[in-house]
């Protein structure tokens, strides 16, 4: 789904995980909604279902977001922001 190549997206994303607040997100959908992992089980998209999750910045994250979607995941009227 994403343009970049696996290999340039995961090379550019370790660049970019060395950051304070990393995000974790999924390598098919860009989606932010990883399930945790259990002892058993590895973490997983909560959309896609796909095993392959990435971490990086967000400022790398979103910049992948917006050009693939073509626009920012956080001014979707979709999106459900939590906060404790």
């Amino acid at each position: 789904m994403c343009q970049k190549s696996s290999e340039q997206l995961l090379e550019q994303a370790e660049i970019e995980s060395e950051v304070d607040d990393p995000v974790f997100f999924c390598q098919h959908c860009l989606d932010l909604k990883i399930m945790s992992a259990t002892n058993t089980h590895p973490s997983y998209c909560g959309v896609c279902g796909n095993l392959d999750i990435i971490t990086t910045s967000f400022q790398f994250w979103e910049d992948l977001y917006l050009e693939e979607y073509g626009r920012k995941y956080l001014e979707q009227s979709e999106v459900q922001i939590f906060t404790k």
